[in-house]
């Protein structure tokens, strides 16, 4: 079958699209902060409805997250909050959902995506980490254990257990449970 013909099948897409052909030309002159622009082209009639008002919100520019909800949603996972939670906090602080940049799935896709760029990197960046506090920090230690690539034991003590093993010997404490036990 030859692909060009008429009877062939067009792609299924869910796209909105209807071929407007609304569009502004700009010329641009002069120096950076000295700059006049100047119109060359107008088509201003479009053959479809613009975004509604309450709709802006759902608008590709709107959805993409800025530094600060990126930062809100880390913010919140570190107390035990998820995406979702944290997009209905954040909604709430800003009076609405239309006031929050992106969707639940948006945060959602977030998240994922930061946990997939951390994937088996995980260990490493705690081991990185205890070793900087190592460098920074006086009479902090740290040890670990692998076996075969994968993190087995760690240990690691700051100045106060330190100084807190010195005034009761006696007693050694490890939580070997760490936040599994909830």
């Amino acid at each position: 079958m030859n692909p060009t013909s008429s009877s062939s099948k067009q792609r299924n897409t869910r796209s909105k699209r209807t071929g407007c052909g609304a569009c502004i030309g700009l010329n641009v002159n002069g120096l950076e902060g000295s700059e006049t622009h100047t119109i060359y082209h107008l088509n201003e009639p479009h053959n479809h409805g613009l975004v509604n008002e309450h709709d802006i919100d759902l608008t590709r520019g709107k959805r993409q997250l800025d530094f600060s909800g990126k930062e809100f949603i880390q913010g919140l996972h570190t107390m035990g909050f998820g995406p979702t939670k944290s997009h209905l906090v954040q909604s709430s602080l800003k009076g609405g959902q239309h006031n929050v940049r992106g969707t639940k799935d948006d945060w959602k896709n977030y998240a994922r995506d930061v946990r997939c760029y951390i994937a088996a990197r995980d260990s490493q960046m705690v081991i990185d980490k205890l070793t900087s506090n190592t460098l920074h920090f006086n009479n902090y230690f740290f040890e670990h254990f692998a076996d075969n690539g994968e993190l087995q034991a760690m240990f690691w003590a700051n100045d106060i257990s330190c100084d807190n093993y010195k005034l009761f010997s006696d007693v050694l404490a490890f939580d070997a449970t760490y936040h599994t036990n909830r």
